[in-house]
């Protein structure tokens, strides 16, 4: 008797597809899900041009083993090893969390409806500025979260888990009590909040920062040395410039401060704001067009039309140093105006005003000086009398 030797194939059981992701197969029998990529519009699959056609990275990968290529579950959800503080580089931290949730799989829940074109789709660690309140977080997502499938709704725990490991105690402590419920939340929400409590602290060192530089005076230096003024003020306003957050308004007190320089004379008062007089004007004017832009195209204007504070500083530190090199700027030297003084002391209009006879009223010369025109008149050769 004989045995009929009979093939017998074995089936092979795959674990269920992601809708954003594939499944990856790594031996005969064995396939890995794995996720991750960019979403299309209604987010039930891959938008046309993301690259990710297949895993770029062993941690995108869902082995039901919970590992693969030495990456475990809680090397998905281990926060940053330099955490977000309210003072610490924002743009930083967003660049990481960014590189880790594509390369742990877990960007597809990143994307939401982009609330300026709902035809399109934005990442939020990019694009977090153009959400207003939590509000618009909420109804950009809504829609993705009706899509996800299980591999989705995991990222989302862990990746909320993972932000909120990135951040300091302090701000931790701050969320939690922000968040109702003490409940993870959605990365999104998640996300947004930790974004806003940033850039609401730094709002508030912003506009301290604007008002040390505004109450920094001229007067405050040895001879109202307006290079150090500058210097000071622009350490100050650097700082705000480099977050994208300067109020461009505030230049027209920095423009007022500039004007109560050099002292009570007059005529070095007049030559020293003569070379920035129309900046208020140019200023105000350049202003009025870009009020309404966002901030960075405000800034991209305002530089444009040379209306910064550094141009105004500029014309101003040309201005003084001319009058510092003329010895002529009168807080660094007090007797600069005497000799000019001097010199126009005969002039008409610097005459003290003497009663008249003659004219009957108050003028620059007196009767004697109708009596001395008549002398000379009779006499050409009487020198003239100056009075």
């Amino acid at each position: 008797m004989s045995v009929k030797n009979q093939d017998v194939k074995e089936e092979v059981l795959l674990p269920p597809k992601p809708i954003h992701g594939g499944l990856l197969q790594i031996s005969q029998k064995e396939f890995i899900p794995w996720t991750g990529g960019t979403p299309s519009r209604n987010f039930e699959e891959f938008n046309e041009h993301d690259t990710h056609k297949r895993p770029n990275s062993d941690g995108m990968m869902r082995p039901l083993s919970g590992v693969y290529g030495g990456y475990t579950q809680s090397d998905r959800i281990k926060g940053l090893p330099v955490k977000l503080t309210f003072t610490g580089d924002v743009l930083m931290w967003e660049h990481q969390v960014s590189d880790h949730l594509v390369k742990f799989g877990m960007d597809t829940i990143a994307y939401g409806h982009d609330p300026r074109d709902k035809d399109s789709v934005v990442f939020l660690p990019r694009h977090c500025g153009i959400f207003r309140d939590v509000k618009m977080v909420e109804d950009a997502f809504a829609e993705p979260k009706e899509t996800y499938d299980q591999y989705d709704k995991i990222n989302d725990v862990q990746a909320t888990i993972f932000i909120r490991n990135s951040i300091d105690p302090t701000m931790l402590k701050r969320l939690i009590h922000l968040t109702p419920g003490n409940e993870p939340g959605s990365f999104a929400v998640t996300y947004w909040r930790i974004l806003s409590m940033v850039r609401q602290h730094n709002y508030d060192m912003h506009r301290r920062l604007e008002d040390e530089a505004i109450a920094i005076l001229p007067t405050d230096f040895v001879g109202e040395n307006i290079t150090a003024y500058c210097i000071k003020v622009l350490d100050l306003i650097t700082i705000v410039q480099d977050a994208g957050a300067y109020d461009h308004r505030k230049t027209c007190r920095l423009f007022k401060n500039l004007l109560r320089a050099s002292g009570e004379d007059s005529r070095i008062k007049m030559e020293f704001i003569e070379s920035f007089m129309k900046f208020d004007s140019l200023h105000s004017e350049a202003w009025g067009v870009c009020c309404q832009m966002s901030p960075h195209d405000r800034d991209q204007h305002m530089a444009a039309n040379k209306c910064l504070p550094q141009d105004l500083f500029r014309l101003a530190i040309a201005s003084y140093e001319e009058l510092v090199s003329q010895q002529q700027w009168k807080p660094l030297f007090p007797d600069c105006e005497s000799e000019a003084s001097d010199s126009l002391s005969d002039s008409p209009s610097r005459r003290k005003k003497k009663w008249c006879g003659h004219c009957d009223r108050q003028t620059t010369h007196s009767t004697d000086e109708h009596r001395d025109k008549r002398s000379r008149k009779a006499n050409p050769t009487l020198p003239p009398v100056s009075y």
